[in-house]
């Protein structure tokens, strides 16, 4: 067996996506939800955790049936729905990010909506897991996982480093309208 097209684009997907992960989640999510819903004198702690948790449990709901469906549709259809869902997740969080009308309150709300999908999406990566598995020998599994996790922490370290960059380029500052920017770079 040779090397499978799933083996790049698995690769491709897995780096590309934990830079932007890295700038827009790691590196600023949670200060812009807490300066959104008025910084530490509003108590927006909460907010904060509110937003990560529907994330969190949106990949935990999201996980098992997308391991259920593996097993017995194929795999690509299921990451073909699931790029589907994260396609809706770009859209509906640069949506909120850039809507200049709506208030802190209905932004929150649908900031949440997002980060639901992106957590459902998230959820179903075991199938891209499953998939890559499928597409290589069994003996070379193992060294292909090590590369893939390494490139995988790579990545999810630079997204920060980019943040920053975009942060120094802009304002370096921690306003609303600079972090709103550093989000939809990632």
């Amino acid at each position: 067996m040779g090397l499978s097209f799933n083996v790049p684009l698995t690769f491709s997907y897995r780096v590309t996506d934990g830079v932007a992960a890295g700038i827009w989640s790691s590196a600023v999510l949670s200060t812009y939800v807490s300066v959104l819903m008025g910084g530490p004198q509003h108590d927006a702690t909460e907010s904060v955790g509110v937003a990560l948790a529907v994330q969190g449990m949106c990949v935990v709901l999201s996980a098992v049936p997308a391991g259920w469906l593996a097993s017995r549709l194929r795999k690509d259809t299921i990451l073909r729905i699931m790029g589907g869902v994260q396609v809706s997740a770009i859209l509906l969080t640069s949506f909120v990010l850039t809507n200049t009308t709506w208030d802190a309150s209905r932004k929150f709300l649908v900031l949440c909506a997002a980060l639901a999908l992106w957590g459902t999406a998230q959820g179903s990566s075991l199938v891209l897991d499953a998939l890559l598995a499928d597409s290589v020998e069994p003996s070379a599994r193992a060294s292909l996982y090590g590369w893939l996790h390494a490139a995988n922490v790579v990545s999810q370290g630079l997204g920060p480093a980019v943040a920053a960059a975009v942060f120094h380029a802009t304002s370096d500052a921690w306003h609303l309208h600079t972090m709103q920017r550093v989000m939809l770079v990632g």
